[in-house]
C-alpha cells in the first residue's frame, strides 16, 4: 500500500534528524568542541624544583625555568612571585631567609608548550606576598598586605583588586606559612609564634570562603613551616627551627580522618652548637604523596619514603627509594616526581633525565 505524502515527509525528516545526530554536527556540539579545545591544553604538566616539565609517554621533558614559589593549577595556569625581597633570621637552616614577592605573575600554558602572560599584579608599596594558591580563578594570597595577612584577587578581572579576608582570632595577624588546596578546602598553616594553628576554609564558593575549623599544630621553639603537602588521608608539614642550642629539621604528620590529629614528628636533621655535632641527613622540602606513601625528594643524596598508614614514632626513619632496573639490580633513586596519574618519574645515578616508571618497579616502602 502506497504511503501518503504526509507520512513520507515525516519519515524523511526523521531519517535526516538521526543522521545529523549520528555525525555529531549539531551547532551546540560543534561550538562546545571548539571552546574545549581553546580552553584546555592537556593538563600533562608538573613542576619540580622551579622547573616546568611536560609529561610524555616515557619521560619528562623540560619546558621552562620558573620564578619564585611556582604554583600550577589544574587548568594549566602557573602563578609565580617576582621582584622578591628577603627577610627573617639568617641563622635558619635551609634557605636561611624568607622570600616575599612584590609582584605576582600568572602565565597560561598554551599550545606548543608556550607560556603566555595572562595577568601581572603589581602590589602596593607596603605589600609583600609570601605564598599563593589558585582555585577556580581566585588567587588566595598571604603575606604583609597592609593591615591584612590574607585575602584574594579575582584573576578573571582585567584589573584584579585585593579583597581582604577575615582570619580566626587565634591567628593573631601572624600571616600564614603555606596555603594548600585540598579539593574544596584551603588549608592555611599558621606562622612561627606559639601557639600555631591549621585553619581550614571551605572554598566551594571561592569568593566567599568560610572557616571550617581551627586545629592546633605541633610546636617547636622558634619554629616555622617551610612547606606542607596533603594526601588522601594525611597531612605532612616540613618544619625548621633555630635556637641557641642549634638547628633542626623535622616532618610533622597529621591524620585527616581524625580531625588533623598529630600522629608523630620525625627528625630529619639536627645540629648542636655546643658540640658542632650533626645527625641525620640534610633535606630539601620537595614533598609529595602516592596514596599513603610520603615521598621526600632531596633526602640526603637521594629520595626517602615512609608509609604514613603504618605506626610512626619520632625514631622512625625514611627509607631510601630503590628502582629495579633492566638487569634486575636495585639502584638508588636520586630524584622523584609523583605525576597526576599516580605514576612516578625518577632519576638514578646513571640517568641525566627523568623517566617514568610503574610504582611496582620501586621498593623501599
Amino acid at each position: 500500500m502506497a504511503l501518503s505524502s504526509s507520512l513520507r515527509i515525516l519519515l524523511l525528516s526523521g531519517i535526516c534528524l538521526l543522521t545529523w545526530i549520528a555525525v555529531g554536527n549539531t551547532p551546540a556540539q560543534s561550538e562546545t568542541a571548539v571552546n574545549v579545545a581553546e580552553k584546555s591544553v592537556s593538563n600533562n604538566y608538573v613542576i619540580h624544583k622551579n622547573i616546568l616539565y611536560k609529561i610524555e609517554q616515557k619521560k619528562l621533558v623540560q619546558i621552562s625555568s620558573l620564578e619564585y614559589d611556582p604554583y600550577l593549577s589544574s587548568d594549566d595556569y602557573i602563578v609565580t612571585l617576582s621582584e622578591t625581597i628577603h627577610s627573617g633570621a639568617a641563622s635558619l637552616p635551609g634557605k636561611g631567609t624568607y622570600n616575599h614577592g612584590k609582584a605576582i605573575n600568572i602565565h597560561k600554558i598554551e599550545k606548543e608548550n608556550k607560556l603566555k602572560l595572562y595577568r601581572k599584579i603589581d602590589l602596593p608599596t607596603d605589600y609583600t606576598v609570601k605564598t599563593t594558591a589558585l582555585y577556580k580563578g581566585i588567587l588566595f594570597v598571604t603575606g604583609n598586605l597592609g593591615e591584612n595577612i590574607f585575602g584574594f584577587y579575582d584573576t578573571r578581572s582585567e584589573r584584579p583588586q585585593f579583597v581582604p579576608l577575615r582570619v580566626p582570632a587565634e591567628v593573631k595577624q601572624k600571616m600564614f606559612d603555606d596555603l594548600i588546596v585540598d579539593g574544596n578546602t584551603l588549608l592555611a598553616v599558621d606562622n612561627v609564634v606559639w601557639p600555631k594553628w591549621l585553619v581550614l576554609f571551605d572554598i566551594s564558593r571561592p569568593k566567599d570562603p568560610k572557616t571550617l575549623k581551627v586545629v592546633e599544630l605541633m610546636e617547636g621553639v622558634n619554629e616555622h613551616i617551610e612547606k606542607g603537602v596533603v594526601g588522601n588521608n594525611y597531612l605532612v608539614l616540613f618544619a625548621e627551627n633555630s635556637t641557641k642550642g642549634g638547628r633542626r629539621q623535622a616532618l610533622q604528620i597529621y591524620s585527616k580522618s581524625e580531625n588533623y590529629k598529630p600522629l608523630s614528628e620525625i627528625t630529619l636533621w639536627r645540629w648542636s652548637r655546643q658540640s658542632e655535632e650533626e645527625t641525620g641527613q640534610h633535606s630539601t622540602p620537595v614533598m609529595s604523596f602516592m596514596d599513603d606513601i610520603f615521598i621526600l625528594s632531596g633526602y640526603g643524596p637521594g629520595v626517602g619514603v615512609i608509609d604514613c598508614s603504618s605506626k610512626i614514632t619520632d625514631k622512625s626513619v625514611l627509607k631510601p627509594l630503590l628502582y629495579t632496573n633492566e638487569k634486575k639490580r636495585s639502584v638508588p633513586v636520586v630524584e622523584a616526581v609523583v605525576l597526576p596519574n599516580n605514576m612516578i618519574a625518577i632519576k638514578t645515578e646513571k640517568t641525566a633525565e627523568f623517566f617514568i616508571v610503574n610504582k611496582n618497579s620501586l621498593s623501599g616502602w
